[in-house]
């Protein structure tokens, strides 16, 4: 299992669960977290989730391995991948329940996305982010409209182009992270907001929701752009060579 989901109370903790990997996404891991996300909304009977990482790392992005396996499969099958990952975001954002992360370590790329579809976060103050995906030539793609929506176009654009790493106090300062603090402090604050009515969470997360537009028509479009940075041929060296590091 690539994630670990348990009952607390009324809420519920969801760990992403492949530390040795950095908890990295693979197309298995984007397939469980969406089926997770899926039950969770449709039961729509707990009031908030607390999500965090297993190990060193709360999640470092995306496996290269994974996206430079692109250069064998076929065209339809890479963008059903795109299209596969798109969907574990959508399914994500369109969650009635609260979101309250907690992160530490490495938070890459995909990672940032999570933050970004997050209600509440809480870093560890030597927790490193870095929005990666130009090192290899690949788009942010599916995290984009949520990052714009947190963090505004001059902070994504900014930590896209460079892709260099930045600490939680610019993360804190961008408004990516709600506040520093260890695990601890994290779940005591889950812990008081779990103490709310369950209709008045749901419905404060609903109201937030109904105030961004459709994105389906981005999303129709982004499945390809993204297919193609995936199998093009300077992206293609610039994964291998990472992953030969």
């Amino acid at each position: 299992m690539n994630c670990e989901l348990t009952e607390h109370g009324q809420s519920l903790l969801l760990t992403l669960n492949r530390p040795e990997k950095g908890n990295a996404f693979h197309l298995e891991m984007i397939l469980e977290v969406t089926d997770l996300f899926k039950k969770i909304s449709a039961e729509n009977k707990h009031k908030l989730i607390f999500l965090e990482g297993k190990g060193k790392h709360f999640c470092t992005g995306a496996d290269l391995k994974w996206m430079q396996s692109a250069s064998s499969i076929t065209e339809e099958e890479n963008i059903q991948q795109m299209n596969d990952l798109i969907t574990m975001y959508k399914v994500i954002s369109s969650c009635p329940l609260p979101i309250i992360t907690f992160v530490h370590g490495c938070v890459y790329g995909g990672g940032i996305g999570l933050c970004s579809l997050s209600d509440y976060v809480i870093a560890d103050e030597n927790t490193q982010f870095c929005l990666s995906e130009m090192n290899y030539g690949l788009l942010p793609g599916a995290l984009t409209p949520f990052l714009l929506q947190k963090v505004g176009k001059t902070n994504f654009m900014k930590w896209a182009l460079k892709a260099e790493v930045f600490g939680s106090k610019e993360a804190t300062n961008s408004g990516l992270v709600t506040a520093t603090g260890n695990r601890n402090d994290a779940l005591k604050i889950f812990e008081t907001f779990s103490l709310f009515p369950e209709v008045a969470l749901k419905n404060l997360k609903k109201s937030v929701q109904l105030c961004y537009p459709d994105l389906n028509s981005y999303f129709e479009q982004l499945k390809f752009l993204s297919a193609e940075c995936r199998i093009n041929e300077e992206g293609q060296s610039r994964m291998k060579s990472f992953i030969k590091k």
